[in-house]
């Protein structure tokens, strides 16, 4: 096997591949990544057996300015492939074969030969997938990551709650994260058939919407078992979380009995004032929710005491008195786009719901806790 290829586009596609690799893999050839070449280009894959990447690199595709030589299939050890890869700095490199799995690599003035694995140990990965098929855009991604991904748990303990859960009704599909104390959720119209319910686990979601550029289309397919998605010239695999994820869907109420409008980041730099003052690592915010501001306090004992007022630009309903995390409630409002942010209540003990303004499909919801005098 050889070929030449632009050395900057090399790198990249193996950045691509290199998110799928663990070194905690059973079998050792799943830590390297395998190399196939053909007259057509070449097709780089790695995998841990649960998430698995595979990318193309096309001889049509100028940029790539890659040249043939010997078709062939490799298998290197993916920490010294991708790290040699990006100490050089010549505009092409040269890759090659030069004795059993002895690979040379040629970058400017620079030589470099490192021994690969055999590539007949490495395991059969399959990226086909049977199931329900739809198309998103990339951006979807990115804002599911940014936006939701900050409720989901953290406790390998409920596995289930480590995910982000995709549940489909009619054209509504929405994706949900939740740790039973807070949930962020967002809601997009798409056209698949069929309804389901499943869950990607958070660490490979994160890990796909890094590897995505701005603006491509995506498509999904995904049944029980796994979920496949191919963008760009990138297929990526990942087998999904085999649990029950908890009905969300009735935890976001159709009526309030208060709901206001709030300057976000005022909100927020309130709130993160007021984190200051922990105890154990927590803060409990009292909100005193009167017709024209809302009063925030806390009382941390041994600690110290806060009071702050922040004004409401729009409020309905009549006051109330509520408490909560200040984490929560803090790293909820770091999502929130918008300059104004809609604040709904149902209650001292029922759960707050902030949405964006003028923007339903976003929704965050944090569980209260009992307030203090």
């Amino acid at each position: 096997m050889k070929f030449t290829i632009n050395t900057s586009q090399f790198n990249k596609a193996l950045a691509t591949v290199y998110h799928s690799i663990s070194a905690s893999v059973p079998v050792p050839s799943l830590t390297g990544i395998l190399v196939k070449c053909d007259a057509k280009g070449i097709e780089i894959t790695g995998s841990d057996f649960e998430f698995s990447i595979k990318t193309f690199l096309y001889v049509e595709d100028k940029k790539n300015q890659l040249i043939i030589e010997e078709e062939g299939i490799m298998l290197l050890d993916a920490k010294n492939f991708v790290s040699i890869m990006q100490k050089f700095n010549a505009p092409l490199v040269t890759v090659s074969i030069i004795d059993g799995n002895l690979i040379n690599f040629v970058c400017g003035k620079a030589n470099f030969s490192f021994n690969g694995f055999n590539p007949a140990d490495y395991l059969d990965i399959s990226f086909s997938c049977e199931g329900t098929s739809f198309k998103v855009n990339s951006s979807l991604f990115h804002e599911i990551s940014k936006k939701i991904g900050f409720a989901a748990s953290t406790n390998d303990s409920t596995p289930a709650l480590t995910g982000i859960n995709l549940c489909k009704k009619g054209n509504n599909l929405r994706f949900v994260t939740t740790d039973s104390f807070h949930l962020a959720m967002k809601i997009v119209d798409i056209e698949a058939e069929g309804d389901f319910s499943i869950i990607i686990p958070k660490k490979q979601f994160d890990k796909i919407s890094t590897i995505m550029d701005d603006d491509e289309e995506v498509q999904i397919t995904l049944n029980k078992q796994k979920a496949v998605f191919s963008f760009d010239n990138t297929i990526v695999s990942t087998k999904l979380i085999d649990n029950d994820y908890p009905d969300t869907s009735k935890m976001i109420p159709d009526s309030f009995l208060r709901e206001v409008v709030v300057e976000t980041r005022k909100l927020a730099s309130a709130i993160d004032r007021i984190n200051i003052l922990r105890v154990d690592g927590k803060t409990n915010v009292k909100m005193v929710i009167s017709e024209d501001k809302i009063i925030l306090s806390t009382n941390a004992s041994n600690v110290g005491y806060c009071n702050d007022e922040i004004d409401l630009l729009e409020s309905t309903g009549e006051q109330l008195t509520i408490s909560c995390s200040g984490r929560y409630l803090q790293e909820s409002l770091k999502v929130v786009s918008t300059d104004k942010a809609r604040i709904c209540f149902n209650g001292e003990l029922r759960p707050i719901i902030i949405k964006e303004y003028d923007n339903d499909s976003l929704i965050l919801l944090i569980s209260p806790i009992r307030g203090y005098e």
